[in-house]
């Protein structure tokens, strides 16, 4: 037997790992320390500080960017985890259930944004150890090891930081003669760094859970809190919010304001949020399940529809700055990974999607079927081609994309479309018609009004849907489906009467909501024509009712949330009234 046993050769070429090591697959600095924000949030850091110094660049004459401190109140490493922090693959937080998971993130972004790091860390004030990773004496041969952890100070830079802040425990990361940085000075990485991290850390930073500060150094006034960046626009507490007093006005940086976005609820489904349980195999072949979130978000109407002040809503300084964030978030853990279209939609330079928002949800267990790359910069989420759908249950990754566009493109189909709608004038046009029916009906008192709602409630949902829609042939046949279907959806719709407090609107509510998801729910094989258009009668008649029910509203002192509910589904209604009889009109 020939013994090769000496003559091994390292896995890792330490000289040739430190030349790579600078050029590793981060999009640019921003993300690299993101990276380091992970550690910190995982340490379970609530306040984190970002220091950026400059030096005088003798070539220019002017100040560059040159390290960047990164310092936090979590928990401390000891000894032996400080120790093993910058060892490539030693990393303590590979749990499935958390951000980390790869164990190279520290010294991978470090060595990508520059040639030196250090590391300190303390879980007592007096005691901080420190090691550090160099890739030129890595390089030069002269670091092959890290080196045990040393008791020693914070340098004197940042000192002043960790006692001003009563940084009992924490770690400080200290990135030295930065290089990678695509801006030069440090207002400008400041200014980008408060767009990355608000809009990556959203969920941490919302709420006041994590406090996240950029300090220039040179300069310690010059601090910015960073504030969530939702893509969404749902959260009260976003860099950006509409002035409710002046729709078209738009606040930043703060300023009290309303959330620009609401949730959106699609027609086939009752939750703005839809869970989609994934089943799996991990690399060992066990079969797993896990959900995958997709949430949905669209313009509020009255930040959209701005009047004769701005015909065309992408003008407006809303329209403008949400411009920027038109696309599809994609969050893992919290923490926002990877955003853009991933084939669930084309822009074709459509205004009408800078309007909407969709997130996609997932814990790291599903991080095979993601394919995220290991410095959580991207997943490799993307429209199958013909034949790879066909062929989509051989591959989880492209399987999970075909169920997810199930979810997504119809939402967004939806939500562009009422945009469009909205664009298109239907708001004035509802006004105009109301006028309209009001100059040439007869006037009724409120009392008598009342009178001939209360004659017209509809009683005996389901029997007056089955025997007044289905024909005597299908009546018997599917009378238990079409039961079980109006009885599924009865638990549905309940959502959507919490904000209407009278009975009349309860009951139209539910007359239309039912038929809506009938129709929705039963296709051709089991509905003639005739009974399909039936139930769009029903359907109809229950938005007439709502529209009178508005104009009642509109005259009496009713609860706000009702009267501004129900007449946003008059809008919808009316619009669709209209496309109906445009249809028929073409057929015609």
């Amino acid at each position: 037997m020939n013994n090769k046993s000496n003559n091994r050769k390292e896995i890792y070429n330490v000289k040739g790992m430190a030349e790579s090591a600078r050029y590793t697959e981060y999009k640019h600095l921003e993300s690299a320390i993101s990276e380091i924000v992970d550690n910190s949030v995982e340490a379970t850091a609530d306040r984190i500080i970002i220091i950026i110094s400059n030096k005088l660049n003798p070539l220019t004459g002017r100040k560059e960017i040159s390290d960047i401190a990164f310092l936090d109140n979590g928990l401390g490493m000891d000894v032996d985890t400080l120790h093993a922090s910058l060892a490539y693959g030693e990393g303590s937080r590979k749990a499935r259930k958390g951000m980390g998971r790869f164990g190279v993130g520290l010294a991978q972004a470090s060595l990508f944004a520059c040639p030196r790091v250090e590391v300190y860390s303390w879980q007592q004030p007096d005691e901080v150890y420190s090691v550090f990773l160099d890739s030129d004496l890595m390089k030069s041969g002269e670091q092959e090891y890290l080196d045990e952890p040393k008791l020693t100070n914070l340098p004197v830079d940042y000192t002043t930081f960790k006692s001003h802040f009563r940084f009992n425990t924490g770690t400080m990361v200290l990135w030295k003669s930065v290089d990678k940085s695509s801006v030069k000075t440090v207002s400008a990485l400041m200014n980008r760094l408060e767009i990355e991290l608000g809009k990556t850390y959203r969920y941490f930073i919302t709420g006041g859970r994590v406090s996240i500060s950029i300090v220039d150094n040179e300069n310690k006034s010059n601090i910015k809190k960073i504030k969530p960046r939702d893509p969404l626009f749902l959260m009260e507490d976003d860099y950006a919010l509409a002035n409710p007093n002046n729709p078209g006005e738009l606040f930043k940086g703060g300023k009290k304001g309303e959330p620009i976005f609401e949730r959106f609820i699609p027609k086939y489904t009752a939750n703005s949020v839809i869970e989609k349980e994934i089943t799996y195999l991990n690399s060992y072949g066990t079969q797993l399940e896990a959900k995958v979130k997709v949430k949905f978000s669209i313009v509020k109407e009255k930040f959209y529809v701005l009047g004769k002040r701005f015909n065309n809503p992408g003008d407006s300084p809303i329209g403008k700055y949400i411009k920027d964030y038109t696309g599809i978030s994609i969050v893992r853990a919290e923490r926002e990974v990877d955003w853009g279209k991933f084939g669930f939609f084309d822009i074709q330079n459509s205004p009408y999607h800078r309007w909407w928002g969709v997130e996609i949800q997932f814990e790291p267990l599903l991080d095979e079927i993601f394919k995220i790359s290991n410095n959580k910069q991207h997943v490799e989420l993307k429209k199958p081609s013909s034949s790879e759908i066909a062929e989509a249950e051989s591959n989880q990754t492209e399987l999970l994309w075909v169920e997810l566009n199930k979810i997504i493109q119809p939402g967004i189909t939806e939500m562009v479309n009422l945009n469009k709608a909205r664009q298109k004038g239907t708001r004035l046009r509802f006004e105009e018609d109301s006028k309209q029916g009001s100059l040439n009906e007869p006037k009724t008192t409120s009392n008598e009004l009342k009178e001939k709602q209360i004659d017209e409630k509809p009683t005996g949902l389901i029997d007056r849907v089955i025997d007044d829609v289905i024909g005597e042939n299908h009546k018997n046949i599917h009378r238990n489906k079409l039961l079980s279907i109006l009885s599924e959806y009865t638990n549905d719709y309940g959502k959507y009467l919490e904000v209407v407090e009278d009975n009349k609107s309860k009951e139209l509510l539910k007359v239309y909501f039912e038929t809506d998801h009938f129709v929705i729910r039963i296709n051709s094989s089991v509905l003639t024509e005739v009974e399909s258009k039936k139930m769009l009668d029903i359907r109809y008649t229950s938005g007439v009712l709502l529209k009178s029910l508005c104009e009642t509203y509109s005259q009496q002192s009713v609860p706000k949330e009702s009267y501004m509910f129900i007449r946003g589904f008059t809008e919808m209604i009316n619009n669709e009234m209209q496309l109906s009889q445009k249809k028929e009109g073409d057929l015609d």
